[in-house]
């Protein structure tokens, strides 16, 4: 009977990863961007990324070029490179900062409320820990409005973290100055007991560093002043996207924000802007109190916010968000 000839096994090749795989360790890049988000408690990839643009800019959508001959393969360290400004390459940098780091560590959780869009990032109480902060963890929303950003209606959240990267890079005519957030505003209060509400707070405030000013311009961007901000002041700081009353301007908001802080900052959108700048001029006694209260148009200021690429789909009929 022949000898049936043995069938050598397959040679095993081990998987090729990144030469950097699961050897994170934190990095400068971590120290910038852990306590933005910790400061702003929920952050969606793309403001994430222009937070770490070295100048705080926004995405653009650079054309595809063909590429000729084999691709470039995977793997490898990216060090060195710069930072990108295309959309597409700014979110898998961040998905490769966060998703396989950040979130692999235990620092940090992330979700993607709609399909085709970016995704958010919040830390975990590890990630507080690391940073020294003593805040409690907060769980993601579940309702799929919180994170809508549409035709429809703009994400409060969203907007309010834009404002701050758009201060980051001087928008507004502003100065060197600290940024401090709703979160450690809350922070500062003892816990609410029952029944309890804590007094308007702004969405956030900064502490001007560096002395400026700010022009004063008429609806046709005639000059019409300057207003001062001296290192030490402080600027409250509103995103509004739906009007408030006007007895609630009048009783609670105006008086509370201009008794604790500088000067209030408003970006808002039309119809906000309209009842606010009516309120200022009814309800604040003076031209001296009203230099006090800036109204600036929040898509004059941020029109990336309107691009259609930055949008989510409507939310409605899905009122919850489905989570693992």
């Amino acid at each position: 009977m022949p000898r049936r000839r043995a069938i050598p096994e397959p040679e095993w090749e081990p998987e090729k990863r990144r030469s950097d795989y699961r050897t994170h360790k934190i990095t400068p890049k971590d120290w910038v961007g852990l306590p933005f988000v910790a400061d702003q408690r929920f952050v969606r990839y793309d403001t994430l990324a222009e937070w770490w643009d070295p100048e705080h800019l926004p995405a653009i959508h650079e054309p595809r070029m063909k590429r000729e001959g084999p691709g470039p393969g995977r793997g490898g360290k990216r060090t060195g490179l710069p930072w990108p400004r295309d959309w597409d390459k700014r979110l898998a940098a961040v998905t490769r900062i966060v998703d396989q780091h950040w979130v692999s560590m235990g620092l940090a959780e992330s979700i993607q409320p709609f399909d085709k869009t970016p995704r958010w990032v919040r830390l975990t109480e590890a990630g507080l820990h690391i940073l020294g902060l003593s805040w409690p963890e907060t769980p993601f929303p579940t309702t799929l409005k919180y994170y809508e950003h549409s035709d429809d209606r703009r994400c409060h959240s969203h907007c309010i973290n834009e404002v701050r990267v758009y201060l980051a890079r001087g928008g507004a005519q502003v100065p060197r100055h600290t940024w401090t957030g709703e979160r450690a505003i809350e922070a500062r209060f003892p816990p609410a007991g029952p029944g309890q509400t804590l007094p308007h707070l702004p969405d956030g405030f900064i502490t001007i560093e560096q002395a400026g000013k700010w022009d004063i311009l008429d609806i046709d961007d005639n000059w019409l002043g300057s207003v001062p901000l001296l290192p030490g002041q402080r600027v409250a700081l509103e995103i509004e996207l739906n009007r408030k009353s006007y007895p609630r301007l009048q009783k609670e908001v105006f008086p509370l924000l201009l008794q604790q802080y500088d000067y209030v900052w408003y970006f808002a959108e039309s119809e906000a802007k309209r009842v606010v700048a009516t309120a200022r001029e009814r309800y604040l006694a003076n031209d001296e109190e009203r230099a006090r209260l800036r109204i600036m148009s929040l898509s004059e200021h941020l029109p990336h916010l309107y691009v259609k690429w930055a949008m989510t789909p409507s939310s409605s009929g899905r009122p919850n968000l489905d989570q693992p």
